[in-house]
């Protein structure tokens, strides 16, 4: 019963930091193919950013039901999903300027 809590917070993390993962590497693969893009355009006006948010919530719901049963009694786990958290958190920020993911949309083409 005690390992509960750190059932339920490592599948928090773990599910937070791949959701980060999937939305940056979906804004990559949206501004270097069209087809993507075209395809996470469920309402025109808003665009595929619509797209982009659906697929982050869906992933971090599946990843946070798999990680619910996968972390099961595992609380030593949780170092390393924080850290994995963390460098998701900082690599996001970074990622999502344009400056940064400019360039790799541009190598993609």
């Amino acid at each position: 019963m005690t390992n509960k809590p750190y059932n339920i917070i490592n599948a928090a993390l773990f599910s937070a930091a791949t959701s980060l993962n999937a939305f940056w590497i979906l804004i990559v693969l949206k501004g270097a193919y069209p087809a993507i893009s075209e395809f996470m355009n469920f309402h025109p006006p808003t665009g595929p950013l619509l797209g982009l948010y659906i697929s982050a919530v869906l992933i971090f719901v599946l990843c946070f039901l798999a990680g619910w049963f996968v972390f099961q009694g595992r609380d030593k786990a949780r170092v390393l999903l924080h850290r994995y958290f963390i460098g998701s958190v900082i690599f996001y920020v970074f990622i999502t300027l344009p400056v940064f993911h400019e360039p790799l949309i541009h190598l993609l083409k």
